[in-house]
């Protein structure tokens, strides 16, 4: 860095916290654009869920599933097949819903 007037030297222990938080939240948005616009959703990024009837996921038993009554759960249907999402994946998380019979 110049000597200058204006030079600023951040220190450590300031930058590296901001730079880890800038990191999550580009990851954050990258997996929310995956799941709108994507076709198919990582198995990765998603836990399973086994139930013994999908048309019985009311959205009351998915506020069950998501134990999170505030959140709107989403139910969408991708290529690779019926996940749930429940608010934000790295705290509420994702599910793959599966009958009992297709494992």
């Amino acid at each position: 860095m110049r000597k200058g007037r204006y030079a600023v030297k951040v220190p450590g222990p300031v930058i590296y916290p901001c730079l880890a938080a800038a990191a999550l939240g580009i990851l954050a948005v990258l997996e929310l654009l995956i799941w709108r616009v994507g076709g198919s959703y990582p198995d990765a990024l998603a836990q399973v869920r086994y139930v013994d009837n999908v048309n019985r996921l009311t959205p009351q038993a998915m506020r069950e599933i998501c134990s999170q009554p505030l959140t709107t759960p989403e139910l969408e249907m991708k290529r690779n097949g019926l996940f749930l999402r429940c608010g934000t994946p790295g705290l509420q998380g994702v599910y793959r819903i599966q009958r009992y019979s297709d494992e």
